[in-house]
């Protein structure tokens, strides 16, 4: 193919997470890059603010990784004075001074392993004066400083060592990045972005894929502008313009996964505008913007953009590759999670359905309510969970019910999506339904439709392969040969 393409976002979302996904799952050959960095990426997942980081310290000699415990640091590793006491829930911590709040901790996901994300130190008064952030493997990489009045004034990232790389100011915009120690100063994200993809190895005629039409969109339009390629003003407050003719074409992609408000976004209609130029003139390109194609991932928002003049001709749905864990064999095995005894109608379903065996999984202890369906012989309750046992429970059950009150835990429905078990719930409780067709979502006063859902299903095999199919062109799956289409990449 002879062009290098990079997949840029601006934070690595659920929804940027499923287009990574999709792209390694249809070996499109892509650098994944986030601007950014949370401190908790997966692997293959490349962070600007880690490259410099990285890149500072390459030629440090010093390198005693103190500040690293090689793994998440726990809640109760969080350094404090003497005599003040850290406590913690399955969701969230805190740090105390006799009765006085010092500090709010974060979790990371899944919270119940109550793994620091970030520590909010806050002023007598209650007021967040900086934050702490700690990164996969337990180092602090950042602190946010805030003003009197809680707003933000900079932000410092650190390498291994404990050494300041990184300040950004939110109040100038100003980025300084201590690089071998040479100070580079820039004065926007966007710049420190193309800055970062010239460093490794970007050329004009390489390919940029963005979800965002912020700092993604104008990293796109300014590289052309580093090559002395003409394109109009993108609304980040800057003037980009040129001289010379594009002769590499729009290749950059906006995959859109957001909702549509009522009118097309600005930055969205310079899309438009270049691509349609193109179309309309011919072979003459590249003169508005390097993006000619937009991609939505999101069915609402498609049809709302194409009813508000979106043009279809570059305006295409494609949905994602999912990672199925396993198929479903349609055993009589239902999985619920919750850390609620407020389940809605649980003692009708289980009385119901004798036939179906129901497993209730907690993090935490049960109450009495909820331990005394455990009467009922179809029913087994898993109070204070560990991790080995519910993943067990995600492998051998078949269904997933999400009929409990409250919030939802252990990502429930995400994970049995990705197990291919059978979704359904209630309007009133159901927690994700980006994973949930909407035919298999119910009011409180149709539990008896919930109900026969489940029994069809788990007694005609054919009946609950049409319902996953169903569920699965709900949440937009798509396929390998779809996504290297797109990019032109054959076989």
């Amino acid at each position: 193919m002879g062009k290098n393409i990079f997949f840029l976002c601006e934070t690595f979302s659920e929804e940027a997470r499923k287009l990574h996904e999709s792209l390694y799952n249809s070996k499109v050959p892509v650098r994944t890059i986030v601007i950014e960095d949370d401190g908790y990426l997966p692997e293959g997942v490349e962070s600007v603010l880690e490259y410099f980081l990285k890149k500072n310290n390459k030629n440090n000699k010093n390198n005693k990784n103190k500040v690293s415990l090689d793994r998440p640091r726990f809640f109760n590793e969080i350094q404090v004075p003497d005599y003040w006491e850290i406590s913690a829930t399955n969701s969230n911590g805190a740090v105390h001074d006799k009765n006085k709040e010092r500090a709010r901790i974060y979790f990371t996901e899944p919270l119940n392993k109550r793994h620091v994300k970030i520590v909010d130190w806050v002023d007598e008064t209650g007021i967040v004066r900086y934050s702490d952030h700690y990164n996969s493997v337990g180092a602090l990489f950042a602190r946010t400083i805030f003003n009197n009045k809680g707003e933000k004034v900079d932000r410092s990232f650190f390498d291994i060592n404990g050494k300041e790389v990184i300040v950004e100011n939110y109040v100038t915009r100003d980025i300084l990045v201590d690089l071998n120690g040479k100070i580079h100063i820039f004065k926007s994200k966007t710049e420190l972005v193309c800055f970062f993809l010239r460093k490794n190895g970007f050329k004009p005629e390489d390919m940029i894929v963005f979800n965002s039409l912020s700092i993604p969109f104008f990293v796109s339009q300014r590289m052309n502008q580093l090559y002395g390629i003409s394109v109009v003003h993108a609304d980040d407050g800057d003037n980009v313009t040129g001289e010379k003719d594009n002769s590499y074409g729009q290749n950059d992609i906006l995959f859109w996964q957001e909702p549509t408000g009522d009118e097309i976004p600005g930055n969205m209609k310079i899309i438009y505008s270049g691509a349609q130029r193109k179309i309309n003139e011919g072979n003459r390109i590249g003169s508005d913007t390097r993006t000619g194609r937009i991609f939505v991932q999101n069915r609402e928002s498609y049809n709302k953009l194409i009813s508000l003049g979106g043009d279809p001709k570059i305006t295409k749905q494609l949905g994602y590759v999912y990672s199925y864990i396993r198929s479903n064999q349609g055993r009589k095995e239902v999985l619920i999670c919750t850390n609620s005894d407020q389940i809605e109608s649980l003692e009708y379903v289980v009385e119901t359905l004798p036939e179906i065996h129901f497993n209730i999984a907690a993090l935490t202890e049960m109450s009495s309510k909820l331990m005394s369906m455990s009467s009922h012989h179809n029913i087994t309750l898993f109070p204070g969970i560990k991790e080995k046992t519910l993943d067990s429970l995600f492998e051998k059950c078949d269904f997933y019910m999400d009929i409990n009150s409250g919030n939802e835990i252990v990502s429930a429905v995400k994970r049995a999506y990705y197990n291919n078990m059978l979704i359904t719930g209630f309007e009133e409780t159901v927690h994700n339904k980006e994973y949930i067709a909407s035919k298999h979502i119910y009011g409180k006063n149709q539990k008896d439709k919930l109900v026969g859902l489940i029994s069809s299903a788990a007694t005609d095999i054919e009946f609950l392969t049409a319902e996953l199919e169903i569920q699965r062109n709900y949440a937009l799956e798509s396929s390998p040969e779809m996504y290297r289409s797109v990019f032109n990449i054959k076989g």
